[in-house]
């Protein structure tokens, strides 16, 4: 992912740390939970995947909620 030997990324600490810090300030923040229909019903995410070069998950929907009515202001804006 981020070469090796002399050939090595410099940043990939600074990545992974970035990545980190942004999924739990996500998680710390935010509650994740499945879609909703038109009767209420939740609706199962996909756990299906592109085939290629890379894998990648089939877009789904979820609901995604603040936890507090702070975190929600930054979310619409």
């Amino acid at each position: 992912m981020f070469g090796f030997g002399r050939h090595i990324c410099p940043g990939q600490y600074l990545a992974l740390d970035t990545v980190w810090i942004a999924i739990a300030s996500m998680m710390s923040t935010l509650s994740f939970s499945k879609a909703v229909d038109s009767e209420g019903q939740d609706i199962e995410p996909s756990e299906s995947y592109t085939s290629g070069f890379v894998c990648l998950l089939i877009p789904f929907k979820c609901m995604i909620k603040a936890h507090l009515a702070v975190a929600q202001v930054l979310l619409v804006d």
